[in-house]
């Protein structure tokens, strides 16, 4: 009798064994098709608990995964012009104007880019969610035509409901057209996407690097 249990407890640990050797053999078979598909876009995986990402996307297949991916590194640049009165820097003495002082003539400003950006909440496609670029900026008129004079605070951030968050890294302004005015100004902000994917029940971190651009131009 007692030979009889050993061995159906020695069966049963085998097959326990197996159950749980199975189980890592799937999770690091995920683990190396996720990380190949993320090399192949440029993306970094890492260990869920190293971040703070409270949400969780859940896939079905890696090909959804893929998918995802390729909706968040569609990229596109948003440009707006903004019409500044010329009369606000000018004062008029009889028929001709006289142009304040560099130095009064400076304004400040600011502006919000906003674009709709649904696939950062990924399964939840109906509800609102938005790329946002906030720009603060100087300007004054040169011989009646706006000039900016300067790029102050610049913020690049994802709002609304969504699963997917956005890592500001780099800001690059550049004012000026080649040869031209210095009317408008070109905004390159480079970041990442923070994401936690379930594929199949194997739970996994992504960082996908990605650029927006903008541009604003004074008229």
């Amino acid at each position: 009798m007692y030979k009889k249990v050993s061995s159906l407890m020695l069966v049963m640990a085998m097959v326990f064994g197996l159950g749980i050797s199975s189980y890592a053999d799937d999770n690091l078979k995920a683990d190396q098709k996720i990380k190949a598909l993320a090399d192949k876009y440029g993306c970094k995986t890492f260990d869920v608990n190293t971040k703070n990402v409270d949400e969780v996307i859940k896939l079905d297949s890696l090909e959804e995964l893929e998918k995802l991916i390729c909706d968040l590194k569609k990229t596109k640049t948003l440009e707006t012009s903004i019409n500044v009165s010329k009369n606000v820097n000018e004062q008029s003495y009889g028929s001709g104007k006289f142009e304040i002082s560099p130095i009064l003539s400076a304004t400040k400003d600011s502006h919000s880019f906003k674009w709709s950006a649904p696939f950062t909440g990924w399964g939840l496609h109906d509800l609102a969610c938005w790329k946002n670029v906030e720009v603060n900026y100087t300007y004054k008129h040169v011989n009646g035509a706006p000039r900016f004079v300067n790029i102050g605070f610049i913020e690049s951030y994802l709002s609304g409901i969504r699963e997917v968050y956005w890592s500001e890294d780099e800001i690059n302004p550049r004012v000026g057209r080649e040869n031209t005015k210095d009317d408008k100004v070109d905004i390159k902000i480079k970041g990442n996407y923070i994401l936690c994917v379930n594929v199949n029940g194997f739970t996994i971190g992504m960082s996908m690097p990605e650029e927006w651009n903008v541009s604003l131009v004074l008229y």
